[in-house]
């Protein structure tokens, strides 16, 4: 059985020529080819392996990579990076899917002597991957960047524990004036919830010192009944992108202060 569009390939229980002639049309193509079936597999390269008799499914990438996937476990049994070359030819009565990498000298060939499914397919991908830091590595980037947060912000402790409330602040710090700051970070939208968090860091301090307490919501965005009980409050949201946060991390560390509280 097969089905044919003009993105799409698809052959289940092909005979072998049958397989052959669909896999050369996509690498002509330029497409992304999938194969399952019975194999065997033999490399050579920097060391020598087999691998024996086994259902798995093998996929070649328009780019050379070249992967041998067991039915468990998400990393390739063996592998060849992109800029591998394969190949595709009938030997004794088997397909045989061949890849080889120049540098270093690499050789992996896959003898199926039957074959499941085949697909050939031309996939568009433009995407851009984004990794978003956690609120931990957002509080990371302040304690590197503190300017983030605003001008003349200087950390002081992480994680603070205060009397008499769960959890801990995020972040305490001192503004330019020479106020206590507590900072709440959220990776996503904040909301109502959040503010009130907030509050709850910014009241307890207050209640053990004499000194004032700011508050600073610090998120990506915040929804409008949180930016209204914000600004009731007299606290202050700042808008902090975790995907600036975690390119800034990426080559620095830092190790937050601690104890500073301690003596207010």
């Amino acid at each position: 059985m097969s089905k044919l569009n003009g993105d799409l390939e698809v052959l289940v229980e092909p005979s072998v020529e049958e397989a052959v002639k669909a896999l050369r049309r996509g690498f002509s193509q330029g497409r992304l080819l999938l194969v399952i079936g019975p194999c065997t597999v033999d490399y050579e390269g920097r060391a020598r392996s087999t691998l024996s008799l086994g259902e798995r499914v093998i996929i070649c990438k328009p780019d050379g990579s070249f992967m041998v996937h067991r039915p468990t476990g998400y990393e390739p049994v063996n592998w060849n990076p992109p800029g591998a070359l394969a190949s595709v030819y009938v030997e004794d009565g088997s397909l045989k899917l061949v890849s080889i990498r120049k540098r270093p000298p690499e050789k992996l060939v896959v003898n199926l002597s039957r074959v499941y499914l085949v697909a050939s397919l031309k996939l568009e991908d433009s995407g851009v991957f984004a990794l978003h830091a956690s609120e931990e590595e957002m509080r990371r980037a302040v304690l590197i960047k503190p300017e983030l947060i605003e001008e003349g912000f200087k950390p002081m402790e992480a994680e603070r524990a205060i009397d008499g409330l769960e959890g801990y602040a995020d972040l305490v710090g001192e503004d330019v004036e020479g106020n206590l700051v507590v900072v709440e970070f959220k990776r996503v939208t904040a909301g109502r919830e959040a503010v009130l968090q907030l509050k709850q860091y910014v009241d307890a301090l207050s209640s053990r010192t004499s000194r004032r307490v700011r508050g600073i919501l610090a998120a990506p965005s915040v929804t409008k009944e949180g930016l209204r009980l914000l600004e009731q409050l007299g606290f202050k949201f700042v808008r902090l992108d975790p995907q600036v946060c975690y390119q800034l991390i990426k080559s620095a560390s830092v190790k937050p202060s601690t104890g500073l509280l301690d003596y207010l």
